[in-house]
C-alpha cells in the first residue's frame, strides 16, 4: 500500500462530485482487512482490532452507502473463505449489520462455533435479515443457552432477545412467556420493543404479553408518548381493545409526536372508530416531507375511514405519494 495514501484519505473525490474508482476502493479496504486479519498470526505482539473493523471504518468512510455495503459484503465473504477465527466473527457480523449487508455463509459459520453465538451476533444476523438467524436463535433458546440472559437483573437483555426473535421470524413462546413475567421491569424503550415483538409474532403467548404491557401502562402516571403509541398499535394488530389506553392516546398532541408515532396513532384510532379518533388528524401539519411510504399509507387509510376531506392534507398526501 502506498505511503502517500493515508488511511481514510484519497477516497474523498466522491464528496467533491468526482466519481471514484470502485476497484481502488475495494483494493484498499481488502488490503487493510488482510493486514488486520492476518497480523495477529504473524505478529502476536501487534495491537490490532479483531476482524479488521477499524480498517473497514477508516477506509470506506467516504464511500457511498451502496458501495460501502457491497465492499463490506465482499470482505466478509473473503474472510469466511480464508477461515476467519472465532474471535473475528462477532466483528464481521457487526460490520454487516452496520451497512445492512448480507454475506454468503455467515450463518453457517456462526452455527459452527463451539460456543453459542452471543446476543450481539444474533442481533447482527437478525438486522441483516439472515435466513439462519431465527433458527439459530431459537435452537439456542430451546437448549437453554440464553437462560442466564432471561434471568439477568438487566431486563433489557431479554427484551433484545425477543426483538431478535420477532425480527428474524423465529418460532416459540419461551421468550414471550419470560417477558410477560418480567414486564414491570422493562424501561419504556424495552416495553415498546416487547410490544412490537408481540405484534409480529401473533400467538396466544404474544397476546398475553401485549395485555401485560397494557396493564403496566394503565397504572403508570406518566407514560412516554412513543411507548403509548407502540403498545396501543401492538394491541390493535392483535385485535385487543383496551379503551383506557385509547382514551390516553386521544390526549396526545400531534406536534409532540415523532412522524412514525403520529402515523401509527392516527391509524389505531381510526381502526377502532374511537371517540375523538380525528383529534390527531385535525391538527396534523400539511408538511409530510418526513413521512415514509408506510406512514403516508397509514394516514391515507385513516382519512378514508374517517371521511376526512381536509383539502390541504389531501393535497400534501398526493404530493408526497408521487
Amino acid at each position: 500500500m502506498s505511503p502517500s495514501l493515508p488511511i481514510g484519505e484519497g477516497l474523498a473525490g466522491e464528496s467533491a462530485g468526482v466519481e471514484t474508482v470502485g476497484f481502488g476502493q475495494h483494493y484498499l479496504v481488502s488490503q487493510l482487512l488482510q493486514v488486520r486479519l492476518h497480523a495477529p498470526r504473524r505478529c502476536p505482539g501487534s495491537q490490532v482490532v479483531a476482524g479488521g473493523i477499524q480498517a473497514i471504518n477508516e477506509a470506506v468512510a467516504t464511500i457511498s452507502a451502496s458501495r460501502k455495503q457491497r465492499a463490506v459484503e465482499m470482505l466478509v465473504e473473503k474472510a469466511i473463505l480464508v477461515g476467519a477465527s472465532e474471535r473475528d466473527l462477532p466483528n464481521l457480523c457487526w460490520a454487516l449489520a452496520a451497512v445492512r449487508g448480507k454475506a454468503c455463509g455467515i450463518s453457517e459459520t456462526v452455527q459452527g462455533l463451539k460456543q453459542p453465538p452471543t446476543l450481539g451476533m444474533i442481533w447482527a444476523l437478525s438486522v441483516t435479515g439472515s435466513d439462519g438467524a431465527g433458527p439459530l436463535l431459537m435452537a439456542g433458546v430451546s437448549k437453554g443457552h440464553y437462560d442466564a440472559l432471561l434471568l439477568d437483573p438487566d431486563a433489557s437483555q431479554l427484551a433484545q432477545l425477543l426483538w431478535c426473535q420477532a425480527t428474524a421470524a423465529g418460532t416459540g413462546s419461551k421468550l414471550l412467556i419470560a417477558a410477560a413475567e418480567r414486564v414491570e421491569e422493562f424501561s419504556s424503550l424495552d416495553l415498546s420493543r416487547c410490544a412490537w415483538a408481540a405484534a409480529m409474532l401473533e400467538s396466544p403467548a404474544a397476546a398475553h404479553l401485549a395485555l401485560r404491557a397494557a396493564e403496566v401502562l394503565q397504572v403508570e402516571t406518566f407514560v412516554a408518548s412513543a411507548t403509548l403509541v407502540q403498545v396501543t398499535w401492538s394491541l390493535t394488530r392483535l385485535q385487543l381493545f383496551i379503551p383506557r389506553l385509547l382514551e390516553r392516546l386521544t390526549t396526545l398532541r400531534g406536534c409532540e409526536l415523532r412522524t412514525q408515532d403520529l402515523a401509527l396513532g392516527v391509524w389505531v384510532l381510526a381502526f377502532w372508530h374511537f371517540v375523538g379518533d380525528r383529534c390527531l388528524l385535525d391538527e396534523m401539519s400539511t408538511d409530510l416531507s418526513d413521512f415514509g411510504t408506510q406512514d403516508l399509507a397509514n394516514v391515507a387509510w385513516a382519512m378514508a375511514v374517517q371521511l376526512v376531506t381536509s383539502e390541504p392534507l389531501v393535497v400534501a398526501l398526493a404530493v408526497e405519494a408521487e
